[in-house]
């Protein structure tokens, strides 16, 4: 899709990348000789993919013009796989929106979506007048070895047909999504295309990069499309059943996420005097930051931040899934007690609220003095109710401690700041979720 990319928190690694650009226009003789050595691989498979490859459009019925872009691949005469993210925007707003296909020799029709996987990002759609008359994709039996280089393509911010040379580095280590690594540059307008071995075969399909290294891209195993082929209606559902799909595969994704993180009790960790959240490994992970005071500053400020990056892309920069806490611990042996009050009553804020007013409706909250151990402690909390998902909420949520008596050897104050933010879930799962997560604070 042209704009979107999700954002993961993985680290990057060094690469090797090649990239060659084939537009519809031939280079010169003169662009031939002065151009960087091509890869024969990379040339070879682009030769015998373009043909299989589309650019899928979002159009904007009342203007006709373009709304969003992406890619996708045949696999049968009148099939291709792409992202659900790139249909996503018919599928939550068919009347203000139509879905069109377009090949690399400029064929173009509508298309019909026909089956969807919101977990794994993909969906199946049927090519509607004229598909064009070419042998479709093989799926590989298995996943390319790591280290093997492979090839990805599709049509970035819609420059033409790209394919890009990179390394696959197998599963994500660490991730609440099934995705594979690729070393190579996947940019916007190419989610939906065909990740390809050597052999010419899809064992992925684009689907994000991350935006906070370079050349770290991911890639839905192809696996998942072969699920998805396997179970087609006769016929195309309409966009009101896809809509209700789209309800129950969000709600069952997300309970069984809530599950994970929160059906036991959190590990816990020592943050200066207090318990708070550890890491679950694989799943849960956490950074830690200390600033210690200096000559010229009275306190000293520590922090802890964990997140778990599940985000999936539901449409008009609607995403869920993300679940993030951070601790704030301030200290200081300088200030009087009603000013370490001031400075910790400060820290006490909600997290960011991520979703517009046309996504969710009215924020309500609630404002409580509770005791968790021996201690008291103020806790705010505020839900949101998406609009096109039954039972699914945004919390936000903050617990401030309350008792800041310096200690009785070092006559260091101490407060603690704890946020919890929760993209989307069931009224169960964050009742559940807000009592494990208070739990730890001690």
């Amino acid at each position: 899709m042209l704009l979107h990319a999700r954002i993961g928190s993985w680290w990057c690694c060094l690469v090797v990348m090649f990239t060659a650009s084939l537009h519809a226009a031939e280079p010169s003789a003169s662009a031939e000789r002065v151009a960087a050595p091509r890869s024969a691989d990379a040339e070879r498979i682009y030769d015998e993919s373009r043909p299989r490859l589309l650019q899928i459009r979002t159009l904007t019925r009342a203007t006709g013009s373009q709304f969003s872009i992406g890619s996708g691949f045949m696999v049968a005469a009148d099939l291709a796989v792409t992202n659900f993210h790139v249909v996503s925007e018919w599928i939550t707003s068919s009347s203000r929106h139509q879905l069109e296909w377009v090949s690399t020799d400029k064929q173009r029709g509508p298309l019909a979506v026909l089956a969807i996987d919101l977990a794994h990002d993909l969906a199946v759609v049927r090519l509607e007048g004229r598909p064009p008359e070419h042998e479709p994709y093989r799926l590989a039996a298995q996943e390319p070895r790591r280290g093997e280089r492979v090839f990805a393509l599709g049509r970035p911010l819609d420059l033409g047909f790209n394919i890009v040379e990179g390394t696959h580095n197998g599963l994500v280590e660490g991730d609440f999504r099934e995705q594979y690594h690729f070393s190579g540059a996947i940019n916007a307008g190419m989610s939906g295309g065909p990740a390809v071995n050597q052999a010419g075969d899809v064992f992925g399909i684009n689907v994000a990069r991350n935006l906070r290294g370079d050349l770290i891209s991911y890639l839905v195993p192809a696996r998942f499309a072969r699920a998805l082929l396997a179970n087609l209606p006769s016929k195309p559902p309409t966009a009101e059943a896809l809509r209700q799909s789209m309800n129950q595969q969000l709600s069952e994704r997300q309970q069984g996420l809530m599950a994970k993180l929160f059906a036991q009790p959190l590990p816990t960790r020592r943050l200066g005097r207090f318990s708070v959240n550890g890491e679950i490994p694989t799943l849960l992970k956490c950074w830690s930051r200390a600033q210690g005071s200096k000559p010229n500053r009275a306190f000293g400020r520590d922090s802890l931040s964990c997140e778990v990056d599940a985000s999936l892309f539901l449409g008009n920069d609607l995403t869920a899934g993300d679940v993030s806490i951070e601790h704030v611990r301030v200290r200081s042996n300088a200030f009087s007690g009603l000013r370490f009050t001031a400075l910790a009553s400060a820290q006490h804020t909600l997290p960011n609220d991520r979703l517009s007013r046309g996504q969710a409706g009215f924020e309500r909250c609630d404002d409580q003095f509770v005791t968790l151990g021996q201690g008291s402690w103020r806790v705010s909390r505020c839900l949101r109710a998406l609009r096109k998902f039954d039972d699914m909420y945004q919390l936000r949520l903050a617990a401030l401690s309350l008792d800041t008596r310096p200690d009785a050897a070092t006559g260091e104050r101490e407060a603690l700041s704890a946020r919890m933010l929760i993209d989307a879930a069931s009224f169960a799962d964050i009742s559940r979720a807000t009592q494990r997560f208070l739990e730890t604070l001690r």
